[in-house]
């Protein structure tokens, strides 16, 4: 099988298909291709994306009632996953470490992770003129490490032209040469180096935008995701979304999270 490896240096990963290569680009790149179009949010697949949107966006929760596979005892929340895991029951694929290194014993199923494997054993030696360091011999990861500090061309920065030895530093030197964008909200004190920061705290901190609980009985409002999401953990009960009056609070285990339950669910019986 064709072997796409990636062109990254000090990556050594290859794929089997063109697509998953060009997935893991983005990820070297920081690209997202699918964006959501109701929120900030934005996936390297487009299934990741679709799923977002059914559970963020159209109410279609993935803690309903598991689907039971026929042929064993396991449970799946998704269609696709069960599709899945039967076709491995009706075609397992039977893998075998056949490539094994001829030091250590390791086995391992392909020759890629063979040779990234034999790199801990290998010794390197910097070969520079003049480099204090010529007699020593490194593995792998102090060699690059030591390549890069000493021996790499400097990073200089455009802006002042003062020279880095790594590229981290440079990137994070160059933030005191970007504008500050301030919030343009009265009282408010803020600023950001990045225009999208800003507009993501404006947007949630002081925008109109809420998340509220569907959930019968319960009419809390929150201007954080994360928050609405640990909320809803709250009315979670064996793997299905129910309403608090119908929530029954176990003595003795997780006091401290029942809490705000007990109160959510004498709001519910007086409605």
């Amino acid at each position: 099988m064709a072997k796409h490896k990636c062109p990254y240096d000090n990556c050594m990963l290859s794929f089997s298909r063109p697509y998953r290569l060009r997935i893991h680009i983005q990820r070297h790149q920081g690209i997202k291709e699918f964006s959501c179009s109701q929120c900030d949010r934005s996936y390297h697949r487009q299934q990741h994306l679709k799923r977002h949107v059914d559970e963020a966006h159209q109410n279609k929760s993935r803690l309903e009632q598991p689907i039971p596979c026929d042929h064993c005892d396991r449970q799946f929340n998704t269609t696709w996953g069960l599709h899945r895991h039967q076709a491995k029951i009706k075609n397992p694929k039977v893998r075998t470490r056949e490539h094994s290194c001829t030091i250590c014993g390791c086995k391992f199923f392909n020759h890629d992770e063979l040779e990234r494997h034999s790199l801990r054993h290998e010794r390197f030696k910097c070969d520079i003129p003049m480099c204090p360091f010529a007699t020593r011999l490194f593995n792998w990861t102090v060699y690059f490490k030591h390549m890069e500090d000493y021996h790499s061309e400097p990073f200089e920065c455009d802006y002042c032209g003062e020279q880095f030895v790594r590229k981290a530093q440079l990137r994070t030197h160059i933030q005191t040469h970007m504008p500050n964008f301030p919030c343009t909200i009265a009282g408010c004190n803020k600023t950001y180096a990045l225009i999208k920061n800003l507009s993501n705290h404006i947007r949630s901190v002081h925008g109109n935008r809420t998340y509220k609980c569907n959930v019968v009985g319960c009419d809390w409002n929150f201007k954080y995701k994360t928050c609405f999401k640990r909320h809803i953990k709250v009315h979670e009960s064996n793997g299905r979304i129910v309403p608090m009056a119908e929530r029954k609070v176990q003595k003795n285990k997780n006091k401290s999270k029942c809490v705000m339950a007990e109160k959510l669910a004498a709001l519910a019986f007086k409605i």
